[in-house]
């Protein structure tokens, strides 16, 4: 997974402005769909499959906008709100607009109710797309919803915890050794680290989780079903993982969609549906990007299933959603470095030292790794929340970080 380039019939445009009309509210308004054949529910025109979906994308654009779309002389208003995310800690990127309108959309089709014919023809719509564009929406809708099933959780990393994952590799990480300890989960992170993203969001499946859902309207008896997509198939015992990237500095966004298997990591590379890609700018240094943004995906991860004690829960306060007034708290949690694992040396990367014996050494970062620690059970009495998992013999053990050191002449010190 060094180098990574667009998969080859992905478009270069940004998938989410430069789809067929997608902000061209006044000419859906005016749309009339013909109905499905009698008995059937798959008897749409592609043109009208096409224009339902280009409706899906354009109420996903402008949040707080309501679409109507007719069908027979009947109306769906299909109405979507913004959703703003919880004010976060000091020191920790706000979320922007854009978020708010995209996971507002999501929102909305699993708490507004919508009527059955176009429930039923959305779901169509989105089948019958070509398989990335398909796939682009499917994830990120699929990957919102379930977050937001699962509570919306958002962790708060801090600046020393995010700067030890950025300097860590992941040689010899298997795609196995990465538990579902959180298996769906925001990352908010600190301010004043180049590169990063401000939010991440994870969702992490085993492949006996059947697929990936999107929810065009609220769940009622008897009403129709939402649009379900199977995960890839893989050869090899696996789990999938798909993480979007939001890159306000740049709108560099990412999306990744990885198999992890018995591999190493390190040596993915995005060549198939499974291990895929997708950024809005097809220059090298996009591709770059997601591969940044996977690596400290990861690390942050194995931080958090390895080290419980850096767990810190919080609350935070946010605006109910679809309602103008009220807010309502929620439960986080914050990525934090036990006082007594601080660094307390401080830096100077200018400077220059001397080692007795090695001449002049310029002060540098070692960069952090992981291991796996086979352990006998007796160590799992002792640390109950710290995960386990299974070595390729059967044995136990668990992943353990060696952290990047500051090499400053004849001293190291933990960052």
């Amino acid at each position: 997974m060094n180098e990574h380039k667009e998969d080859a019939d992905i478009e270069n445009a940004d998938w989410r402005s430069g789809y067929r009309n997608a902000s061209d509210i006044d000419r859906l308004n005016s749309v009339v769909f013909p109905g499905p054949a009698a008995g059937t529910e798959t008897a749409y025109e592609q043109d009208d499959l096409n224009t339902t979906f280009d409706s899906l994308l354009s109420a996903r654009l402008n949040g707080g906008a309501n679409i109507l779309v007719q069908n027979e002389g009947k109306i769906a208003d299909i109405r979507v709100c913004e959703m703003p995310l919880p004010r976060p800690p000091k020191g920790h990127a706000p979320s922007s607009k854009r978020m708010h309108r995209g996971i507002g959309f999501s929102a909305s089709g699993m708490h507004f109710e919508r009527p059955d014919w176009y429930a039923r023809m959305a779901a169509h719509a989105i089948a019958c797309q070509p398989q990335h564009e398909r796939n682009r929406f499917v994830y990120e809708v699929a990957g919102q919803q379930r977050w937001l099933n699962r509570g919306g959780r958002i962790c708060y990393p801090d600046f020393d915890v995010v700067n030890s994952a950025a300097r860590s590799k992941l040689r010899g990480v298997r795609g196995l050794d990465i538990l579902t300890t959180y298996p769906s989960i925001m990352f908010n992170f600190p301010i004043g680290i180049p590169g990063l993203p401000t939010h991440t969001l994870v969702n992490m499946f085993d492949v006996d989780e059947g697929g990936l859902t999107v929810r065009i309207t609220k769940p009622k008896p008897g009403g129709p079903a939402p649009y379900t997509q199977p995960h890839p198939r893989h050869p090899r015992e696996h789990r999938v993982i798909i993480i979007e990237n939001w890159h306000e500095d740049t709108e560099l966004d990412t999306y990744l969609c990885f198999a992890l298997d018995a591999g190493e990591i390190d040596s993915m590379s995005p060549n198939s549906q499974l291990n895929t890609i997708w950024h809005m700018d097809a220059a090298e240094a996009a591709a770059h990007q997601g591969k940044r943004d996977f690596d400290m995906a990861i690390n942050l991860l194995l931080i958090m299933q390895s080290s419980p004690d850096y767990i810190v829960g919080t609350e935070a306060k946010q605006r109910k959603f679809g309602k103008k007034k009220g807010t309502e708290s929620s439960s986080h949690i914050r990525l934090v470095r036990p006082t007594r694992l601080v660094q307390q040396v401080p830096y100077d990367p200018t400077g220059l030292s001397t080692v007795k014996g090695a001449g002049t050494v310029t002060p540098h970062w070692r960069g952090g790794f992981w291991r796996r620690q086979r352990h006998a059970i007796a160590w799992e009495i002792d640390n109950p929340d710290v995960a386990v998992i299974t070595m390729p013999d059967a044995g136990r053990a668990h992943m353990v970080h060696i952290e990047p050191l500051w090499v400053d002449g004849g001293r190291s010190v933990s960052p």
